[in-house]
C-alpha cells in the first residue's frame, strides 16, 4: 500500500485517499502483531493528509476498536461527517464490514 499510495501521489490521482485509507489499516492490524511497525505519516508525503476527513474518521474508527471502546467506536459510526469515508467506499468498506459487526 506504501508503493500505491506514492506512485498515485506523483500522479495527483486521487486514489492516493484510498491507497492511504488502506495503508493505515494495515499498519494498525501490524501493530497487533509487531511492536516495530513503521507509521505510515512520518513519510511527508502522507503526513500531508493526515487530517484529511477519510483519514481521520477510519483512524479513529480503528483507534477505537483497538481500545475496545464501543461508545467511541459508536460514535465514530454515527457522527454524519464520517459517514462518506466509512460507508461511501464499497470496495474499501468490505474490509471494515466485519470490524463494524
Amino acid at each position: 500500500y506504501t508503493e500505491a499510495f506514492h506512485r498515485y501521489d506523483e500522479c495527483g490521482d486521487n486514489r492516493r485517499i484510498r491507497a492511504l485509507k488502506s495503508l493505515v489499516v494495515a499498519t494498525m492490524l501490524a501493530k497487533t502483531v509487531s511492536d516495530h511497525v513503521v507509521n505510515p505519516f512520518d513519510a511527508p508525503e502522507a503526513a500531508a493528509y493526515k487530517n484529511d476527513n477519510e483519514i481521520t474518521a477510519i483512524s479513529a474508527l480503528i483507534d477505537a476498536a483497538e481500545q475496545k471502546d464501543a461508545p467511541r467506536f459508536d460514535a465514530v459510526l454515527a457522527d454524519p461527517k464520517n459517514k462518506r469515508a466509512i460507508f461511501g467506499d464499497k470496495e474499501f468498506f468490505k474490509y471494515l464490514e466485519p470490524l463494524i459487526q
